[in-house]
């Protein structure tokens, strides 16, 4: 099992390398594992062990996220963004928030994706009591979305399926987004 690891640590922030099977969390419980036996681990124990509430009173602030301005799926890795302060958690939030903070991806997806494609504007309907959420490009329900994409390469698997490797940028940061509008391509 990996561990995750401090990429960069300055004194109001961290970024986080998140490997696989990894909860961005904001629980009430710094239990390192997922509850029924998920196969995961929460990242706010891991920051719980770097950073002790003493030094970090952020770590226990649930309504602050915990520090984590943003999050991945359990199975994706990638970096994540912490600040240590309260202080340093508005301020990133404002950046986000204004778009001077950019939240870049590389994402590997199943099909082609059409020529001259290099954005999707398709709302984000999600139920936060369930893993569940659906891109609905034809209108309905569901927050207004942006996420612009570049095609990297594109080529066909042993078993011939098209695959799609993308730069993704997601611009209004909606849960489960990237993966909605990624169904749209």
């Amino acid at each position: 099992m990996m561990n995750p690891q401090a990429i960069l640590d300055l004194p109001e922030c961290f970024v986080l390398q998140k490997p696989p099977d990894w909860q961005v969390d904001s629980t009430e419980m710094p239990d390192a594992c997922l509850p029924g036996g998920g196969g995961g681990f929460r990242m706010s124990a891991f920051v719980w062990a770097q950073l002790p509430a003493r030094r970090f009173p952020l770590a226990l602030d649930v309504d602050c996220h915990r520090g984590f301005l943003h999050r991945l799926d359990v199975p994706s890795s990638g970096l994540i963004l912490l600040a240590k302060t309260e202080e340093a958690y508005y301020d990133l939030r404002l950046q986000l928030a204004t778009g001077s903070l950019s939240r870049d991806y590389v994402v590997l997806c199943h099909g082609f994706l059409p020529p001259g494609r290099d954005e999707i504007r398709a709302r984000v309907a999600s139920d936060r009591s369930s893993e569940l959420a659906a891109s609905t490009a034809g209108g309905g329900t569901g927050r207004a979305s942006l996420t612009r994409l570049r095609c990297l390469t594109q080529a066909l698997s042993c078993e011939s399926d098209a695959m799609s490797l993308l730069a993704v940028q997601i611009v209004t940061g909606r849960r489960h987004q990237i993966r909605c509008h990624s169904a749209d391509v």
